[in-house]
């Protein structure tokens, strides 16, 4: 998924860092596969992709790739994890990768999604939910290229799908 907005590029590349920022910038505009809200708001929203993913590439945008998020907090390992996290599932480096994603993403009510936009969607509506990751990533393969982000609640192995760097 990605939301381009109403000025978009004249190229949109769609990634798993497409949907997550889409994810985070609409999510309580989303109710399912559908996006509604009020004009002003949506395009609002629609502003900060951009911030989080360059949509002509795919790659990270300019904000998420600064010297502060980079590498002063969290924020773009925490980014470049759930990419990896969706990117692993949607690649299906395991046959049972997804159900553990989604398992992984319960929502507040216990109910599993049953894809990447609504795992996407819950993890972004009660981040707190998203405590079993580390189950999610053991069945996604730990052996093939492991990454691991120092900046969550504990030290979480990915495995690498593409490069996490900032620009």
């Amino acid at each position: 998924m990605a939301v381009i907005g109403s000025h978009p590029p004249a190229r949109v590349t769609i990634s798993e860092l497409t949907t997550i920022a889409s994810a985070w910038t609409h999510n309580q505009f989303i109710d399912g596969t559908a996006i509604e809200g009020p004009p002003l708001a949506l395009r609002i929203a629609a502003s900060h992709v951009p911030s989080f993913v360059d949509l002509a590439t795919g790659g990270y945008g300019q904000v998420i790739g600064d010297a502060l998020n980079s590498a002063q907090t969290p924020t773009l390992a925490n980014f470049a994890t759930l990419a990896n996290v969706l990117a692993g599932c949607v690649a299906r480096l395991k046959a049972d990768a997804c159900r553990s994603v989604f398992a992984a993403a319960r929502g507040l009510a216990g109910s599993v999604p049953t894809d990447t936009l609504a795992a996407a969607e819950a993890i972004a509506r009660y981040p707190a939910t998203f405590g079993k990751v580390d189950e999610a990533l053991q069945t996604l393969g730990a052996g093939q290229g492991v990454v691991v982000f120092h900046g969550m609640a504990k030290p979480v192995k990915v495995p690498m799908i593409g490069p996490v760097r900032a620009p």
